[in-house]
């Protein structure tokens, strides 16, 4: 009679709560998927800064297998460039229309997943950008006429 209480006590909840979820913290950051599986973030104070473009087609380049996530809470012409962006490598996007998915400038705007998981260390796509930044190397000095006409025999 205990299995009969407890299973209906859980087909109650259910119906009161709805279906319990695995991390929805987690889930409402990241626009109703799990870290794992995030390839790289934009906050909506950074889609409000523009100049991200190269730094998501390099993302998209690299991940032709990802889904690109957008918050539908947000104004949908602001996510224009990065859907043709998305056309253009074949990627499918998806407009998250959920309450739960905040419009603060902390908030996730953008973000590129995956259907498993991935492990990115680092998510936001500024960092990304400071990554990619190529590193200065010195160049050798170079000499000059004389130097080289009548220096070459020493060494």
């Amino acid at each position: 009679m205990s299995d009969n209480k407890s299973s209906l006590d859980t087909h109650m909840d259910k119906g009161l709560y709805g279906t319990p979820q695995i991390n929805p913290d987690e889930q409402r950051k990241f626009l109703g998927t799990f870290r794992e599986r995030v390839y790289a973030t934009m906050t909506v104070a950074e889609l409000r800064q523009d100049g991200y473009l190269a730094e998501w087609q390099q993302e998209m380049h690299d991940h032709p297998v990802a889904t690109l996530l957008l918050n539908g809470n947000l104004d949908v012409d602001a996510f224009t460039p990065y859907i043709k962006l998305a056309k253009q490598f074949n990627i499918p996007f998806s407009l998250k229309t959920e309450e739960r998915f905040g419009t603060e400038s902390d908030a996730v705007a953008i973000e590129l997943v995956n259907a498993s998981a991935v492990n990115i260390t680092e998510l936001d796509i500024a960092t990304h950008r400071e990554a990619a930044k190529p590193v200065a190397v010195a160049a050798p000095a170079k000499k000059s006429l004389w130097q080289r006409l009548f220096n070459s025999h020493k060494q």
